[in-house]
């Protein structure tokens, strides 16, 4: 706790190493740092990271002193390494907004990853030095609780960039980039690590083929020894299947009989359900509990109300003509104060009120009459934010609605669109700043978090 009040309080401008020198940036880059020092240390690394990746800062010094605070600070962000949804879950639920959220790359791993892959531009020796400290994933056996599996591509990404890029012609010589892959593959536990090593091994141009060779024996005798999870091993075998050369298969095999002969999803009873392992998925794997949304009788309630509101009812299905009517606004304006006004039921998990209401927000802002009215929907909506929890519990889950509501407002010319920044601004929050300067100044658009 006591390094994350440091990191989080640092003075701006950063000061490079020993020399001193101020950071070298754009101007309306300052303002971006400044935000940096009071958001939680993903968003702050993530921004930084942002900066350096836009092309706009020249200075080599100065971008390789971000590149190391971005690193340092994403050591204490809330999320340790990537997840992802497994195959087939369904879109309304908790794990799918996990997923959403994940996808965000805003945990430990992926933004020390990426710091360690931007530097490699400018200091190649220090990136691998950081690379290193990279806590190794250590990915557990899964359960059929877990809708979720892990992904560190971008760990093996920053690996493959270094392969490719980090050693001097002396070092490849000597073999120190296939020492390196052999250190990696020997961390290797898990099914969901295999596809991108897979890929690293097979991609790489800076293996010859005795070397690639040699990988792929040692490949091999992890997939034959490595125990089984049938949960990653389902959400990953499509994937493998895919890539692996015929060198390969046979231990594959190996590993999926292995997988077919184990209790389903790491359950020690004997009598659990057994996995059928098939050409793509484990279709004998049975889904975990994702926590559906709108299953209490207060957020069924809710949505059937919005949905009369938006779409129409039994008598009638609005028009662009009917949203005009003095009747239709009404109703409009009646439900977003009944939903001002909605608190969970007792036994719902706050994590699935919050996503239930931020969805019903989100299904009004194309519909809402007048700039007028979305701006004040916009108001209620960060309002609602800045009131939850979950902005403690779990930040980056929490900001991934933000970006979402922001590229469903349907702008219709750049005074709107000012008025709703000012909006968001307005709201005090610090994150939501730092969000608002980013997207002014380096716009990426929806989804646009890489």
């Amino acid at each position: 706790m006591r390094r994350l009040v440091v990191l989080l309080t640092i003075a701006v401008p950063l000061a490079l190493g020993a020399s001193g020198a101020e950071l070298k940036l754009p101007p309306e880059f300052h303002a971006i740092l400044d935000l940096t020092a009071s958001v939680p240390p993903e968003f702050a690394a993530h921004a930084i990271l942002r900066m350096v990746s836009s092309g706009k800062i020249q200075d080599k010094e100065t971008r390789r002193a971000l590149c190391i605070r971005a690193f340092e600070t994403a050591a204490n962000a809330h999320e340790r390494a990537m997840r992802q949804a497994i195959p087939g879950l369904g879109g309304d639920s908790a794990a799918a907004s996990l997923d959403r959220a994940y996808r965000l790359r805003l945990d430990m791993v992926s933004l020390q990853s990426r710091a360690v892959t931007l530097l490699l531009h400018d200091d190649k020796g220090k990136a691998r030095e950081l690379f290193e400290q990279i806590p190794r994933p250590n990915i557990p056996v899964l359960t059929c609780a877990d809708a979720l599996v892990y992904d560190v591509s971008d760990y093996a990404a920053a690996l493959h960039a270094i392969v490719e890029s980090g050693f001097t012609p002396a070092e490849r010589a000597k073999e120190d980039h296939v020492a390196l892959i052999l250190t990696y593959l020997s961390g290797i536990t898990s099914p969901s690590q295999l596809v991108p090593a897979a890929r690293l091994i097979l991609d790489s141009s800076a293996l010859t083929a005795p070397q690639r060779d040699l990988l792929i024996n040692r490949f091999n005798g992890l997939m034959e020894g490595m125990s089984a999870d049938p949960r990653a091993f389902a959400a990953a075998a499509p994937s493998l299947r895919a890539i692996l050369t015929p060198a390969m298969q046979v231990s594959f095999e190996k590993l999926a009989a292995r997988t077919r002969s184990a209790p389903a999803c790491g359950d020690p009873n004997p009598q659990a359900p057994k996995v059928v392992v098939g050409a793509a998925a484990a279709p004998g794997l049975p889904m975990p509990d994702t926590q559906p949304f709108w299953q209490s009788n207060g957020s069924k309630a809710m949505l059937a109300q919005a949905r009369k509101v938006r779409f129409g009812d039994n008598n009638r299905t609005w028009t662009d003509a009917d949203r005009e009517t003095l009747d239709w606004k009404d109703r409009y304006h009646e439900f977003i104060g009944t939903l001002a006004s909605w608190n969970p039921d007792p036994d719902e998990p706050p994590a699935v009120y919050f996503h239930e209401r931020v969805i019903l927000y989100e299904g009004l802002m194309d519909v809402a009459p007048g700039a007028a009215a979305r701006q004040s929907l916009l108001e209620d909506f960060i309002s609602f934010l800045n009131s939850s929890s979950l902005q403690r519990d779990n930040p980056p889950e929490w900001f991934s609605v933000i970006p979402e509501m922001w590229h469903r407002i349907p702008f219709h010319d750049p005074a709107e669109r000012q008025a709703c920044a000012d909006a968001l601004a307005r709201s005090g929050n610090p994150v939501v700043s730092l969000y608002l300067a980013l997207e002014k100044t380096i716009p990426q658009g929806p989804g646009g978090q890489r």
